[in-house]
């Protein structure tokens, strides 16, 4: 794939007055744009230029599918840096940068709760009509239009314990409190294990130690200026 990778790149510049190109690619696990693209020209001009992603899709395809298979080893990158040289050699670097790396793991973890909320209130709803336990709407024909909602607001609580995950489920509707006994989904027991790795070890300068992740749904999005008022990380001892 190298030189074609290459080729695709080198060809978003067709027309173009250069004699040597630096792209840098910004890699993340949601996104890959770009961190810089330039070129410099035969009168030695600093020019910026845009190629667009539909042009060079087989280029991100593969920068994507490489970042996938190297994030859990050694080899793994958050940026990809692309030298062409007029008459000369081509070059392509994958590197970490930890700066961004960072950042990018605390911009993420501080939205954990919207996803963990989200996730939550899809996987209720879905099990919930599965196991018919919604009331059906019907209109005055008798044609089915929806559910009548089973909860009104939620407390969902989590707490990690020897790296498994204890957890309930509280609804209320009117005023009247249940628990729900629903199983947890594997891939939301491992998106809070994570969590608790990494914000408890590799961001642990950053972030307070925490066991037990509690969050008051509103049974809809948690609104990002009063999420304190909603989510609470605390440490209890085991």
């Amino acid at each position: 794939m190298k030189n074609n990778f290459l080729d695709l790149i080198k060809n978003g510049f067709n027309g173009l007055d250069w004699k040597s190109i630096k792209i840098i690619f910004d890699v993340t696990d949601g996104s890959i744009g770009y961190e810089s693209i330039q070129y410099v020209t035969s009168q030695n001009k600093i020019e910026e230029h845009w190629i667009p992603f539909k042009k060079i899709k087989e280029v991100i395809d593969f920068i994507r599918e490489l970042y996938n298979s190297k994030k859990e080893t050694n080899e793994k990158f958050n940026k990809v840096e692309v030298n062409f040289i007029l008459n000369g050699k081509s070059t392509v670097r994958y590197y970490l940068d930890d700066v961004k790396e960072l950042k990018n793991k605390i911009d993420t973890a501080n939205v954990f709760f919207q996803w963990l909320n989200e996730t939550m209130m899809n996987r209720i709803f879905e099990y919930e009509k599965e196991n018919n336990l919604l009331i059906s709407n019907y209109d005055e024909d008798g044609d089915f239009i929806d559910y009548k909602e089973s909860w009104d607001s939620g407390v969902f609580t989590f707490k990690i314990v020897n790296k498994t995950v204890d957890y309930s489920i509280e609804l209320t509707k009117n005023d009247v409190s249940r628990n729900l006994s629903m199983p947890l989904p594997e891939y939301l027991i491992k998106g809070l294990l994570e969590h608790y790795q990494i914000t408890n070890k590799e961001l642990k300068e950053e972030w307070k130690p925490w066991n037990k992740l509690v969050i008051n749904s509103p049974h809809n999005s948690i609104p990002y200026e009063e999420w304190e008022q909603y989510v609470f990380y605390t440490y209890e001892e085991i």
